[in-house]
């Protein structure tokens, strides 16, 4: 899996993520799932840069208050990696392309909009329905292999628990 810099409006977060959390987003089950989600979406998500951009100097403020983002301290033990805001999910998106921005916002709206299982069923038919349009558009294609990258990411496994996290 390839991993991006993070974009600077998105920096601070990694100052602020505990390192377990910081590994699983870089190099974890959640960086791969947005990896993959980014490059089945790559064609059809709008470019919003100004909106990322403001999503990400927001999202750093946020996770700078003390308040909402405690430092975890000796006190706090085997629990210190679990302590504060759990950025991962965001950090996992922005070390994996702008698209996985983009399905990142979707999947917080989704997930505010709808409980757990609600969300994630839509994430399921939201995959299988771009994975079938991907491969329906390959097949009506005058040159197929137009197609390539798209088909290898429809090929990708997301599986359910992967869409949850």
């Amino acid at each position: 899996m390839i991993k991006l810099d993070a974009p600077q409006e998105y920096s601070g977060l990694g100052s602020l993520i505990s390192q377990k959390r910081k590994t699983d987003a870089e190099d974890g089950r959640l960086h791969q799932t947005a990896r993959k989600l980014g490059a089945l979406f790559d064609a059809v998500v709008p470019r919003a840069t100004a909106l990322f951009k403001a999503y990400g100097i927001r999202a750093t403020e946020i996770s700078s208050i003390p308040s909402v983002n405690p430092k975890p301290s000796s006190r706090d033990g085997v629990f210190a990696n679990h302590i504060g805001a759990d950025v991962s999910s965001i950090w996992a998106a922005v070390t994996s392309g702008g698209t996985a921005i983009a399905v990142h916002l979707l999947a917080c709206m989704l997930a505010r909009i709808f409980s757990g299982p609600e969300a994630t069923s839509i994430w399921v038919e939201l995959v299988l329905k771009r994975k079938a349009e991907i491969v329906e558009a390959s097949q009506d294609a005058m040159y197929p292999s137009d197609h390539h990258v798209e088909l290898l990411a429809a090929k990708q496994d997301i599986s359910r628990a992967d869409l949850a996290s």
